[in-house]
């Protein structure tokens, strides 16, 4: 999937890798403003996409490969952009993750490696 070109697209950096579906990222909405929960980041889930939940075969092989492919986005102060749509009901942003570097989609990825399927709902 290519970058759109939108006005509602965040820089953002990553904080921690929940699952292969879920992570956390800070968001930068602008202004020196930044979105979180707490002192923690904005909760993302990732939109159209299902790995394996923890303790299920391949988990930890989904986590795995998000945490290699966010290594390779993590230059820059902002690496990733993010576009969010609606929140689920675990009070997490549904979210579209590249990475600025090579325009890399996270949730494309995820499928095309394997490591996920299309979730659709």
């Amino acid at each position: 999937m290519e970058m759109p070109a939108t006005l509602w697209m965040y820089r953002a950096k990553p904080e921690r890798i929940i699952d292969g579906d879920s992570i956390v990222v800070v968001l930068d909405l602008g202004l020196g403003v930044h979105l979180g929960r707490g002192n923690e980041g904005a909760h993302l889930r990732l939109l159209g996409v299902d790995t394996p939940e923890r303790n299920e075969t391949g988990w930890y092989e989904a986590r795995m490969f998000v945490v290699a492919w966010l290594t390779d986005a993590n230059t820059g102060a902002w690496p990733l952009r993010v576009q969010t749509a609606k929140g689920d009901a675990f009070n997490r942003y549904l979210a579209d993750v590249w990475r600025l570097t090579d325009g890399a989609h996270l949730n494309t990825a995820l499928i095309e490696s394997g490591h996920a399927i299309v979730y659709e709902r």
